[in-house]
Parts: structure tokens; sequence; C-alpha cells
């Protein structure tokens, strides 16, 4: 899971850079220190200016592969968490960790709640049979 975040972060340099821009960065090993900070700000610069001049001529930038949203364009919540926890320092992991948590609570109780329509809907009013929560919760699982 970890190589997925890796290799979207890969595809999106090299979508924004170019061969030119790569030899200076190999360059940058081989120069004395005190050029190494000036080139590195002229590298960054290459690269604002190659990728200003990339998303003028693209109107879609999106290269997300298919995995990662449904047909709305909605995004898998829980495969981004995962995607950006390796980027994250410790405290924000654990931040992170909690909305994670949050967020699948939520989505627990969505699924209750719609499964619980769903028996309002089998059993109109009235009609429900005589039970107690334990035997609703085994019927959802």
């Amino acid at each position: 899971m970890e190589n997925i975040g890796k290799d979207k972060v890969y595809a999106f340099d090299t979508l924004f850079t170019n061969n030119r821009i790569q030899m200076l960065k190999v360059l940058m090993a081989y120069v004395p220190p005190q050029i190494q900070r000036s080139l590195a700000v002229y590298i960054k610069i290459l690269e604002l200016k190659y990728t200003l001049e990339q998303t003028r001529y693209q109107s879609d930038l999106f290269f997300l592969s298919e995995n990662d949203s449904d047909e709305s364009g909605t995004c898998d919540t829980a495969a981004l968490f995962s995607e950006l926890m390796p980027y994250c320092p410790p405290p924000e992991q654990e931040k992170l960790r909690s909305i994670q948590e949050t967020y699948q609570n939520i989505v627990n109780m969505q699924e209750t709640m719609q499964t619980l329509q769903m028996m309002k809907e089998l059993f109109p009013e009235g009609e429900m049979p005589d039970m107690d929560l334990g035997q609703i919760m085994s019927m959802m699982r």
C-alpha cells in the first residue's frame, strides 16, 4: 500500500519535469557545496517554469488510476489515509489515525442506518416482529 502513494508522487514529479532538469539534479552531487544552494534554487525555478508551461497546454491533469475513485468521482478515503500516512511525522500520523477512526465510525453508522431503513421498509409500522437489540444486530451481520 505504501508503494502506491510513492508511485503517485513519482508520477506527479515525472509529469512536471524533463530530462534537462533531471540532469541538473544529478549534477548537484558533483558541484561544490557553496554552488549547490544556488543550483537547488535554479532547479526549482526551472520546475516551476516547466509546470506552468505544461498546465497552460493541458486542460486536464487528472492522473489518478481508475481504482482511486468510483463512478461519481468520490475517492476511496481509507486508501487516501493509508497513502498519506508515510509522509506525516509521528504526531500528525496520530491525528490522521484519529480522523481515520472517526471517518470509519461515521461510515459504520451510515451502514447501520441504511440497514435499519431497509428493515423499516420490510416491516412497515406495526408489523415489526418482536425482537430485542441483540437479534437486530445479528440480522445486520
